[in-house]
């Protein structure tokens, strides 16, 4: 007899999540022999097989089986799991003795059977698939651990964090082992339940990386698999979620606060964020608004951004998660803002906020030299400065083309010489300007967000001034 130890971690991932969720089934990673793990799995099955309450719109009905969302061949009556039953003792007969595809173990070896792989293979939400093709052999330890992957539907010993393809699985497993739950990083708490569809899982990771931004903690990069069945193929996506992006949004943690202006990043952060879902209004810091249209009438329903981020598709949140650009949203949020704000003091101090969130989010996540960005900054300073700071701003925003750009420097390079002034040389212009493998869109919104900022202080200054000799000429009128 084969000799029944789970206590092994196993490389094939959804064979360990099978594992992991016997052993915190079972209460135990041993067995002396098949008939003590029979017990168990019986138990199990008839788990898989009780009556799931599913609503399908106005609708409820009842179906059998757990394991309908999770095997190929559901478990869903007495029989079936009789079946399997057998089926899982005829393994142990094998005589084939060689290296199992999944653990790597050498054992008795038995054929993968496609049908207790998880998931059907044409649901279109979030499924989960082994890497699978004819004539794989696995052992008889794996192959119960494939079976008892429906015991583990939230979290796995911290190892692997997944998403449920079945938001009626969630509840269902909720309430009934919720209590037993509790080392999950996942919050279990049923109105926190994230949509299945597969959009909505990048806002999943965002929330779940956010808290972890807020501890005082040693970050790490961390990887989420996204395992999918789609038509006849099974796919596998890794998103790695690096560092850098855990550090750069603990700068915005309550816990990281140390002054005024990183207050303010938080709240420039958290608005961009609430404008990119669907149909919403960003309220206040908690509290966000949905408009729902019901035939005249527009009906306004409080969200917390906890709740939102689960059911709205968000363009901004996909882009961050993948570590793509997001530049280009924020000067544009920044310059849609700007223009909102009358008082110049607020609005200066808008400005010096929101530059300050952009060159930390250039250095620390798209690793952009430092000596270039406030090289750009300074010239920027430079340029608002002059008489000509305002019209230079105009026509830098309707720079389509590096050609347009160019010229547009060049020009201003020769109305600082007429002054006797030199705005830059050749070498700032080819290696700081204009460097090889950059886009001059990049280097042209860097300049037009550093420039609101300079202007904004200029203009205020030039009001102080004004102000001050107001008060003088006052003087004098009194003498």
């Amino acid at each position: 007899m084969i000799k029944l130890d789970f206590s092994k971690p196993v490389g094939d991932p959804m064979v360990e999540i099978g594992r992991l969720g016997l052993v915190e089934f079972c209460g135990k990673d041993r067995f002396k022999d098949f008939e003590e793990l029979k017990e168990y799995l019986q138990r199990a099955f008839r788990i898989y097989i009780e009556k799931l309450i599913i609503s399908t719109g106005t609708k409820s009905k009842q179906k059998n089986g757990l394991t309908m969302f999770w095997l190929n061949n559901p478990i869903s009556y007495r029989k079936d799991a009789q079946k399997a039953i057998l089926k899982i003792e005829e393994t142990f007969k094998s005589k084939n003795i060689g290296s199992c595809f999944c653990c790597g173990n050498k054992r008795a070896l038995v054929d993968a059977d496609r049908t207790i792989y998880p998931l059907g293979f044409s649901s279109t939400n979030i499924n989960f698939g082994s890497s699978f093709s004819n004539g794989i052999k696995i052992c008889p330890i794996c192959y119960i651990s494939l079976y008892s992957m429906p015991l583990n539907t939230q979290k796995v010993a911290g190892r692997i964090g997944f998403l449920i393809g079945n938001d009626e699985i969630n509840r269902y497993w909720n309430k009934l082992n919720g209590k037993y739950i509790k080392k999950v990083q996942v919050d279990i708490r049923e109105h926190d339940l994230i949509n299945s569809n597969v959009d909505y899982f990048e806002n999943f990771i965002y929330w779940h990386i956010n808290k972890i931004a807020q501890k005082d903690i040693h970050f790490d990069s961390i990887s989420f698999y996204i395992f999918s069945n789609m038509g006849n193929e099974v796919s596998i996506n890794i998103k790695n979620i690096s560092k850098n992006l855990i550090q750069f949004l603990h700068t915005f943690s309550t816990s990281a606060f140390v002054d005024k202006l990183r207050l303010e990043h938080q709240k420039i952060w958290n608005s961009l964020i609430a404008k990119h879902f669907n149909f919403l209004i960003y309220k206040n810091d908690f509290e966000l608004i949905k408009k729902d249209k019901k035939g005249k009438k527009t009906i306004e329903v409080i969200l917390r951004p906890k709740q939102a981020i689960k059911k709205e598709k968000n363009r901004f949140i996909s882009k961050f998660v993948r570590n793509e650009n997001i530049f280009y949203f924020m000067k544009n949020d920044f310059e849609k803002e700007h223009k909102k704000i009358e008082n110049i003091e607020d609005r200066l101090r808008y400005a010096k906020a929101y530059r300050s969130l952009i060159f930390k989010y250039l250095k620390e996540i798209r690793k952009m030299d430092k000596e270039r960005l406030y090289y750009l900054k300074s010239l920027a300073e430079n340029i608002a400065n002059s008489n000509g700071g305002k019209s230079f701003l105009n026509e830098l925003g309707r720079c389509k083309r590096v050609g347009e750009f160019r010229l547009l420097l060049i020009n201003q390079l020769k109305q600082f010489s007429k002054n006797g002034k030199n705005l830059f040389n050749t070498d700032e212009f080819v290696y700081k300007l204009l460097p090889r493998d950059t886009y001059f869109s990049e280097t042209r919104d860097i300049l037009i967000v550093a420039m609101y900022e300079f202007l904004d202080k200029k203009e205020l200054k030039e009001l102080e001034e004004i102000k001050v000799e107001e008060i003088i000429e006052g003087d004098e009128d009194e003498q």
